[in-house]
């Protein structure tokens, strides 16, 4: 009687490390659709709390893609021939979830940038606005203090 070894299916479980990633991003990437570039100077302190929870999900990002990376890039053993299609299926898997989170990453952080970039140019054209709206009424007020008054006899 020989003993036949149990036969495991190698899965790369990349889907647990991703998806709640990608959720996590999509739910931030929501905050930053919310936020209005017509109102400049709340929407700025807006994103920059949004900028900062960005940068905490980078250390996940990277760490949760090197995870992805050693997983996929590890042979899995299996018994023979028959593992092979097993193989491919669970590493195409985890090459399609390990795509899926860098174009997340990559839509989050354009989107994020892009409200960035048209805020701080909004908020920098209203600045612009109000210092020439400064430097006209102080001109007027200094060329009024220089004008000859007429002494009436």
């Amino acid at each position: 009687m020989t003993d036949n070894p149990s036969m495991t299916i190698p899965t790369l479980n990349i889907e647990e490390v991703v998806d709640p990633l990608v959720a996590e991003m999509r739910v931030l990437a929501s905050k930053a659709e919310k936020v209005s570039i017509f109102a400049p100077i709340r929407t700025f302190s807006k994103l920059r709390n949004i900028r900062k929870e960005h940068l905490k999900i980078l250390n996940k990002y990277e760490t949760a893609l090197e995870d992805c990376y050693a997983k996929t890039a590890a042979p899995t053993q299996g018994p023979g021939v028959a593992m092979s299609f097993i193989q491919t299926w669970s590493l195409s898997k985890g090459l399609t979830a390990t795509l899926r989170l860098q174009t997340t990453w990559s839509d989050l952080s354009a989107l994020i940038d892009r409200k960035f970039t048209y805020t701080t140019a909004v908020l920098s054209m209203y600045i612009a606005v109000l210092s020439l709206f400064l430097t006209v009424a102080f001109g007027i007020l200094s060329f009024h203090r220089h004008l000859p008054y007429r002494k009436k006899k």
